[in-house]
C-alpha cells in the first residue's frame, strides 16, 4: 500500500504532529516514515494501520487511490463476499455484487 504524502501532511497538520511525534505515537521506524513521506514505496497494511491509528483516521484516508472506490461495507469493516440476507419480492435471496478496485462488477 502506498500512502499519499500530501494527505499525510494534511492530517499531521490537523493534529499538529511532527514526523518524530508520529513515529513515536505509531511505533514505526524512521524508514517507515521516510517511505510514507516519499509515497514511492509500498508499506505493509500493518504499518499503514499503525500510522492511521496514531492520526486517529481511517486507513483509507491515507492510501493513494481514489476514496470513491471504497464501498460502504469496506468502510464499516463488513466482508464484501458475504451473501446478502435481503430478499426481493419473490422471496429469493439477492446476490451481493462485489466491486474491485477497477470498478468492475462481479455477481
Amino acid at each position: 500500500m502506498r500512502i499519499n504524502p500530501y494527505q499525510l501532511e494534511i492530517l499531521m497538520a490537523r493534529k499538529i504532529m511532527s514526523y518524530d511525534e508520529l513515529m513515536a505515537t505509531a511505533n514505526v521506524t524512521e524508514q517507515d516514515i521516510t517511505n510514507a513521506r516519499n509515497g514511492s514505496t509500498e508499506l505493509s497494511p500493518k504499518t499503514v494501520g499503525l500510522i492511521a491509528k496514531a492520526l486517529k483516521v481511517d486507513p483509507a484516508r491515507l492510501i493513494d487511490f481514489p476514496i470513491d472506490n471504497i464501498t460502504e461495507d469496506e468502510k464499516s469493516g463488513a466482508s464484501e463476499t458475504e451473501e446478502s440476507s435481503n430478499e426481493n419480492e419473490s422471496g429469493k435471496k439477492k446476490d451481493k455484487k462485489v466491486k474491485d478496485r477497477k470498478d468492475r462488477v462481479f455477481v
